[in-house]
């Protein structure tokens, strides 16, 4: 797992030192959970703002679509990227590309601007995309969403999946804090209260 100051002291990094485009695909995986291929697979016309909220319809591994809705922070940064870098966007633009909107970014794109904000940052420790796709769970398991829910935007075809990303987790971490997590009252994902 990632810890917040890790994240905060990264993604500082990269609003000084690299383009605004890494701190935005920071903050969509860390926020929302989605997977490295989603994130590059996004475009314009996947972003829905109505009454102050922001909706992404993703596209899962296996080319289903679900949508998910982002906090307020992340919208915010998300549309100052876009308003920089897609002033006059087509709707089939990527959100991320290399040279022109019509050419999407890669996923191993994204696993080099995480591996040299990770160096830039002095993080001693190995942090890939899918990190942060597991400190999403785990964070947002401790700070009370429901497994159900967890699952629906990680876009997992079953409950053992999102457990299984939480108790591999937890498991590594110090126990003191377990107890106060609503609802989880074993580490076998079975047992999950859900």
């Amino acid at each position: 797992k990632i810890a917040y100051s890790e994240i905060n002291h990264a993604t500082s990094e990269v609003e000084k030192n690299y383009a605004y485009r890494n701190l935005v695909l920071i903050y969509l995986l860390a926020s929302v959970g989605m997977r490295v291929g989603a994130l590059c697979r996004l475009k314009i016309k996947d972003i829905k703002i109505a009454n102050a909220i922001t909706n992404l319809t993703l596209k899962g591994k296996t080319s289903d679509v679900y949508t998910v809705t982002i906090d307020h922070k992340t919208t915010e940064v998300l549309n100052r990227y876009l308003d920089f870098f897609h002033k006059e966007a087509d709707p089939n633009d990527y959100v991320f590309y290399h040279s022109k909107p019509k050419y999407r970014i890669q996923q191993f794109d994204v696993s080099r601007e995480i591996k040299r904000l990770v160096e830039k940052a002095d993080i001693k420790k190995s942090i890939t995309a899918h990190s942060f796709r597991v400190t999403f769970a785990t964070l947002s398991y401790a700070q009370g969403m429901r497994l159900t829910e967890i699952q629906k935007r990680m876009n997992h075809k079953n409950i053992e999946q999102t457990a299984a990303y939480i108790k591999h987790t937890l498991a590594e971490v110090d126990h003191k804090w377990m107890p106060s997590l609503p609802g989880f009252t074993s580490l076998d994902p079975r047992e999950a209260s859900l």
